[in-house]
């Protein structure tokens, strides 16, 4: 066999394996990202249950201060603190989860972007070792 039939078997084999490398890396890049985008849902799910149990402490906290001053607990004053209180720790609960959600969402896309740039690397790598073969058989055959 010649040298230029043996480069060009050669380049298509390159070829070949440029493109099933370049997908399982892809389908890798892929699972992480999903893999990072659960763990970003379950960081912020631990953070609201947090907020939650702040919510709870300071209520009580609030309850006793108002208990230990001799005002009711029933009062306008003490039930607006409470009210006050409560819209504040939803707010910050509310924003955490947008928070969480956009970076979940964020890992997938960037997972999603460096799949297809792995992809698109390893198909032009094809090409090109494809492109070589087709020349070295011409300069052979041509």
């Amino acid at each position: 066999m010649s040298f230029a039939i043996t480069a060009a078997v050669v380049s298509v084999g390159t070829a070949a394996y440029s493109i099933s490398s370049s997908r399982k890396l892809a389908k890798k890049q892929d699972a992480l990202g999903r893999e990072e985008a659960a763990m970003e849902k379950d960081v912020t799910a631990e953070r609201v249950r947090q907020i939650g149990r702040e919510e709870s402490m300071m209520r009580e906290e609030t309850v006793a201060a108002t208990a230990a001053s001799g005002v009711k607990i029933g009062s306008q004053s003490t039930l607006e603190v409470l009210a006050e209180q409560k819209a504040e720790f939803a707010r910050e609960r509310a924003i955490t989860e947008k928070v969480g959600a956009s970076r979940a969402a964020a890992a997938l896309g960037n997972a999603s972007l460096r799949s297809q740039t792995t992809k698109y690397q390893g198909y032009s790598a094809a090409a090109s070792g494809l492109t070589n073969a087709f020349s070295l058989l011409h300069m052979r055959f041509g």
